[in-house]
């Protein structure tokens, strides 16, 4: 017996076996991919459970930054716990870090070629 109702699929599960565990970071951009995808599916719902489950800041959720636990109560709200905020390094970061490292590769080349010009 056929059905007219639209197969929903749900979203998939973030549970993963210890053989299986990635890194946080791609763990959050597949969940950002997957938000959106939900999102365009009009699955809102899903999608805002999947962010929030994620600590993602997307369209469909948000973030409340605030300086004092007396803050967060004025508020009626509750602060996340510190070790599960996720924090990477910014691209300009690493972009510095390549950089200063290319530095020094390249001072030691020219280095390398006074010395043995010196030898000459």
């Amino acid at each position: 017996m056929s059905s007219n109702v639209p197969n929903k699929r749900s979203a998939p599960s973030l549970a993963l076996s210890e053989e299986n565990k990635v890194s946080r970071h791609i763990e959050r951009l597949w969940a950002a991919h997957q938000v959106d995808a939900l999102r365009a599916s009009k699955r809102v719902s899903e999608a805002i459970r999947l962010a929030s489950k994620q600590q993602l800041v997307t369209p469909v959720t948000g973030a409340v930054v605030l300086e004092t636990i007396e803050q967060y109560k004025e508020m009626g709200l509750t602060p996340v716990p510190v070790d599960t905020v996720p924090g990477i390094p910014e691209p300009s970061t690493i972009l510095l870090m390549l950089l200063g490292v290319l530095v020094c590769l390249g001072r030691l080349k020219i280095i390398r070629l006074r010395r043995s010009n010196d030898h000459v």
